[in-house]
């Protein structure tokens, strides 16, 4: 579960640096990361300012970290739904190294809108 404080985002981005440095084995990380990776994941209200959008990039790019294309409704949040200030992002991501990519060639994830959370629930299907 990614940290909410913006104040504190780096120590999300710190820690899935730490993993990508130091795990060799094939992994796979499912969750909340509270955060988005291009302006695409959200919709609504002020935009995503650009310094949490480099800082998140910058955590998985060039280090062999793939985010799996999410099928189906694409944000995973949302808040004030119904009214002028919805906003929806798409904050849960799975993250994979390629080692794991390649024994799970075919793997997806398919996402449902939820009615009763602010979360939408993610299938994995491989």
């Amino acid at each position: 579960y990614g940290i909410v404080d913006h104040r504190r985002m780096k120590e999300s981005w710190d820690l899935l640096r730490s993993v990508v440095a130091c795990i060799q084995d094939p992994w796979c990380v499912i969750g909340d990361f509270n955060d988005i990776l291009v302006d695409e994941d959200k919709c609504g209200r002020v935009p995503h300012p650009f310094w949490f959008l480099q800082g998140f990039r910058e955590a998985v790019s060039n280090r062999g970290v793939l985010d799996i294309t999410l099928e189906g409704y694409p944000y995973t949040w949302g808040h004030c739904r119904g009214s002028n200030n919805a906003v929806k992002e798409k904050l849960d991501h799975t993250m994979v190294n390629k080692i794991w990519s390649d024994l799970f060639p075919n793997a997806r994830l398919l996402n449902l809108v939820a009615s009763l959370s602010d979360h939408s629930p993610i299938i994995f299907v491989e």
